[in-house]
């Protein structure tokens, strides 16, 4: 009775594990669309702030990476962006 029990929850465990993987493929999945939205994006903006948001998110995007160097891209962009 005990070896069921214990093969039982490993399989609980792996379960688990698999339904856990599908919904982060599902929320990357969703990701993925909306950045593809906002890459493929026509709007350039109507003003100068308006166009500065755009680029800052444009480096959030390329930065999503978290590498230093973007992080110290996304600094200087959000440093760039308070000074307005």
């Amino acid at each position: 009775m005990v070896e069921l029990a214990s093969a039982r929850r490993r399989k609980l465990v792996e379960t688990k594990k698999l339904f856990e993987f599908h919904r982060e493929v599902e929320d990357v999945e969703t990701w993925i669309v909306e950045k593809t939205a906002v890459a493929g994006s026509e709007d350039y903006g109507t003003d100068i702030e308006h166009v500065q948001v755009q680029i800052c998110c444009h480096f959030i995007i390329q930065c999503f990476d978290g590498s230093l160097q973007c992080f110290d891209a996304v600094s200087w962009v959000a440093g760039r962006a308070s000074g307005l």
